[in-house]
């Protein structure tokens, strides 16, 4: 008698070990991870529904962390619920005044944090701490924070930063662009509505990586400004 079920058997198989070749290859892995970001994003807009806030995929956040949280307004609360789901990569807060170094402390422990972006905050040395702590930050966006010279040597450890948003915080002066050259990769910096003057240019120079500088209402020169360009041969955008 022949047995007509083998090759039947060897074509299931078959069938199990291509689908199986299948999710290995980049396509596969990529629908589930897709299908894992998207109920992990639908379950972290549930949990983060008491602030509205707004939960989208960014392509630009690394593979581990692709959650991108925005926020009207949070609280530490919200900062706590966040920093117990993992998988966000960038944190937005439009109104962070209620927010102290209690919530700054619980997200230390989303370990591929690349962005955080606040405005309207009011940051202790307590807070800056915790936030120093955030060792792959990558875009840092501290807007009307309260900031002073003081504080900004807190930040001198965020040595992978790219990007710093210091705008709208009126007390950092010269002084404080000291602690700003020691983060050598720094590709944008903005210190709008800042005290910097002619003088504080000077410190940047060490910012060999620097493309754009934003100095709007602030105390520096065209002079200077131009002079500054001609010594930064990377530096691309000028605002003044």
């Amino acid at each position: 008698m022949i047995n007509r079920s083998l090759p039947w058997r060897n074509l299931t198989l078959c069938s199990i070990l291509c689908n199986l070749m299948a999710l290995q290859s980049g396509t596969g892995m990529a629908t589930i991870t897709l299908s894992q970001n998207t109920v992990q994003a639908d379950r972290l807009r549930q949990i983060l529904a008491p602030w509205k806030a707004t939960v989208e995929l960014d392509p630009s956040l690394p593979q581990e962390a692709p959650l991108r949280v925005v926020f009207d307004s949070a609280n530490d609360q919200a900062l706590q619920k966040l920093s117990a789901q993992g998988g966000v990569g960038a944190i937005e807060i439009a109104n962070a005044r209620l927010c102290t170094a209690k919530g700054f402390s619980a997200l230390k422990a989303l370990p591929h944090l690349r962005q955080l972006k606040l405005e309207h905050a009011n940051l202790t040395p307590a807070s800056l701490q915790a936030i120093a702590e955030y060792s792959q930050l990558r875009h840092l966006s501290l807007i009307d924070a309260g900031l002073n010279d003081n504080h900004l040597t807190i930040l001198k450890s965020l040595r992978r930063l790219e990007h710093l948003n210091l705008s709208n915080n009126p007390k950092i002066s010269d002084n404080g662009l000291k602690a700003i050259a020691a983060l050598e990769r720094l590709r944008s910096l903005h210190l709008a509505h800042t005290a910097i003057t002619d003088k504080g240019l000077q410190e940047l120079k060490a910012l060999d990586a620097l493309r754009t500088l934003n100095v709007v209402n602030t105390l520096v020169t065209q002079e200077a400004l131009e002079q500054f360009a001609d010594a930064m041969p990377n530096l691309r955008n000028i605002r003044r």
